[in-house]
């Protein structure tokens, strides 16, 4: 068969690339997990007590394996150039090991070069953690299917980004957020070039300096405890020459 030995073709169906696993801890010093295997496998053993028909067609004794432990277990991340997004994982999430040809123990504990003389090919513990493998249990009910969106979520509140252009209209980018409070910190300050429309209350610590008006369309603007919607200046009278009448301070009629 395939022009290989039996020896060998069996030797291939013990290769292994891929595992689901659970998480048991996180370390964030390192970025790294502890992982557990979490799907069923059977184990080839000369030992075992069930006889299955592989892949390839052979018939192999095996038994059932014990979930590995893992520790040390690099995440993923999606980094590049100087920007990153960074992934905790938390106990529980699940994910999956990418597996390498060589042994990548130097890489891991420190960047150096992989072994390529080593004899440890395939190995379950030379590989890297992918964080979440959604199924029909833990999938988002709310997953994005229109193509113009970019969601960020967590347990409690959700950012969308979504570009969305009208046929013959400018572009428009829509910031939404399902947060109640959202806090935008720059020490220096915010710069904004363009109209910017805020659904809510916008507070503000420190100085808002504009180049063009500050419209309230329905409300009021207040500063201070004087509400410019309803402030009047009264002003006095000058008196009268002839009668010599003292000028008499009143209100405008707005």
């Amino acid at each position: 068969m395939f022009g290989m030995p039996e020896s060998t073709l069996k030797s291939m169906y013990l290769i292994k690339t891929h595992y689901i696993v659970k998480v048991i801890e996180f370390h964030p010093e390192d970025q790294t997990v502890d992982v557990i295997q979490d799907v069923c496998e059977f184990c080839n053993t000369d030992s075992g007590s069930i006889t299955i028909q592989n892949e390839l067609g052979y018939n192999v004794t095996v038994a059932p394996k014990k979930p590995s432990v893992l520790v040390g277990i690099p995440v993923k991340q999606l980094r590049w150039g100087q920007f990153e997004i960074q992934a905790c994982p938390q106990p529980g999430d699940t994910g999956y090991l990418e597996i390498f040809t060589n042994d990548i123990t130097g890489w891991i504990q420190g960047g150096g070069l992989n072994v390529p003389i080593s004899d440890r090919h395939f190995a379950m513990d030379s590989c890297i953690f992918v964080p979440f493998v959604p199924n029909a249990k833990n999938a988002v009910d709310d997953y994005v299917t229109d193509g113009t969106s970019l969601v960020i979520k967590s347990t409690n509140a959700k950012v969308k980004i979504t570009d969305k252009q009208e046929e013959g209209e400018d572009p428009v980018v829509d910031i939404e957020t399902t947060s109640k409070t959202v806090h935008i910190n720059a020490e220096n300050g915010v710069s904004v070039a363009g109209n910017v429309d805020v659904t809510g209350d916008l507070t503000v610590s420190g100085t808002i300096t504009a180049d063009g008006d500050i419209k309230s369309t329905n409300g009021d603007v207040i500063a201070g405890t004087v509400s410019l919607k309803n402030h009047v200046h009264p002003f006095t009278y000058a008196a009268g020459p002839a009668t010599g009448t003292e000028g008499v301070t009143t209100a405008p009629t707005p």
